[in-house]
């Protein structure tokens, strides 16, 4: 016999779209809701999905798989709620297997109980682990930096939820870097890395979207406040280029110390090539270099990269401006191994590499700011860095073009779809051609 006030076992519960006014988007998506009725009781727990009634099949209760306009992510959406459908009975059965009477609510914290109780620290310490087993050092980098203000910030870190880390929580943290002096741009950062790990969390059902404190369709869900980092921690970067009549002066400066040669030509080297990131320009190879052709048949040379920050592809055909850069730099210096530019000179891999170019780097900045002082160069380039070469090139390359959509593409930029299209109609041969010649004056 059944206990008093014990529920049936028969399913009272389902997922459904929540089609209410208030519940639709612009796009006519609606979220889905996972809706109980257990004795007497009737709970809507809306998820961290979205569907156009189109992309639903209300007979099955999960996304539909046949239609040609089925969701993109339909498959793996419908494998999570396998997961919980399962998991949801396991509870009922549990429960009813040891008597214990139970409501909605208890299903509810019984189902996400994962979400509740999973720490935030042993996670982050996953993601950094992950990122240097990926050889994504610099990445990892900016994890490790948002592990020690948090660890600064909060003394019970060890013991913090994903539940805990909520809207007041970030406010805190904010307030926490601005009083010990932190600027505007280095904060900016540290809370980004954070939002990255709870939206990964999140997408490995092991987050808190209930408090989710970031605007995105995880907020909106919620209805709660919100920090918006754009409009929170909003600032203007200086932005950092050489004037035309300083990069003439720069470029033909004559340097007597080898180690301030090799720095200018190094520059320019990057500056001939869009801007290229140092710890990639440090670590092109010999092998690198490609032979090709251009869209008119010529033949050409060029390079690919993988960019430190994105990881993406990026090809540079070779102008006669770089090919020069690349020709002094061999004759004057020697390069350590097979690589192509005078930067490393040790044979260690990985992260041992990876230390060893941002001390280079670092090297190479201070050379800059000597060399600044050098050539007389005026309050604002007297800090010249790394940095200089890539928004030079930008300017320089408007200068000459007139065009927003060259330099995008000159610097590899796919920030907004009209970039990505324009991107597609300039080939790296046509790039390497309009930016050939830029300090001609």
């Amino acid at each position: 016999m059944r206990s008093e006030g014990m529920p049936k076992i028969k399913k009272k519960w389902s997922f459904k779209l929540l089609q209410t006014q208030d519940r639709i988007r612009e796009d006519g998506s609606c979220p889905v809701a996972l809706v109980l009725r257990f004795c007497k009781q009737r709970s809507i727990t809306t998820l961290n999905l979205m569907a156009l009634p189109e992309q639903w099949d209300k007979e099955f209760e999960r996304y539909n798989l046949k239609r040609k306009n089925s969701h993109s992510d339909a498959l793996k959406f419908n494998t999570y709620l396998n997961i919980l459908a399962t998991k949801l009975e396991e509870i009922i059965s549990d429960f009813n297997k040891r008597k214990i009477p139970f409501t909605n609510i208890m299903l509810i914290e019984h189902l996400f109980v994962v979400e509740k109780t999973t720490k935030l620290k042993p996670y982050i310490l996953q993601f950094i682990e992950k990122l240097e087993t990926q050889e994504r050092f610099g990445h990892a980098v900016t994890f490790i930096s948002l592990l020690d203000y948090l660890e600064k910030f909060d003394k019970s870190l060890d013991q913090r939820l994903f539940a805990d880390i909520n809207y007041d929580y970030v406010c805190k943290f904010v307030r926490y870097q601005q009083k010990n002096g932190r600027m505007k741009g280095g904060i900016s950062i540290t809370v980004r890395a954070l939002r990255t790990i709870l939206n990964t969390a999140i997408q490995d059902n092991i987050g808190s979207p209930e408090t989710y404190p970031f605007s995105n369709r995880y907020s909106t869900m919620t209805g709660k406040k919100i920090f918006s980092i754009t409009k929170e921690l909003k600032t203007k970067t200086r932005k950092r280029f050489i004037p035309n009549s300083y990069l003439l002066k720069f470029y033909n400066f004559d340097f007597n110390i080898p180690a301030y040669k090799r720095t200018q030509q190094l520059f320019f080297f990057s500056f001939f090539c869009g801007g290229i990131n140092f710890i990639d320009m440090a670590k092109l190879k010999n092998t690198d270099i490609l032979n090709g052709f251009t869209k008119k048949g010529e033949p050409m040379k060029y390079f690919i990269y993988e960019r430190e920050k994105t990881h993406e592809p990026i090809e540079v055909a070779l102008n006669k401006d770089i090919e020069r850069q690349i020709t002094s730099l061999k004759e004057d210096f020697p390069c350590a191994g097979n690589y192509l530019l005078p930067i490393v000179t040790t044979g260690e891999n990985g992260k041992a590499l990876y230390n060893h170019i941002i001390e280079k780097r670092k090297k190479f900045n201070r050379y800059l700011k000597k060399m600044a002082k050098i050539m007389e160069f005026p309050e604002g380039l007297e800090d010249l860095s790394t940095y200089f070469a890539r928004h030079s090139f930008a300017m320089s390359l408007f200068n000459k073009t007139k065009s927003i959509d060259i330099v995008s593409a000159g610097l590899h930029h796919a920030s907004t779809e009209t970039t990505k299209i324009y991107l597609e109609g300039f080939g790296k041969d046509e790039i390497a051609e309009m930016t050939e010649g830029l300090l001609i004056s």
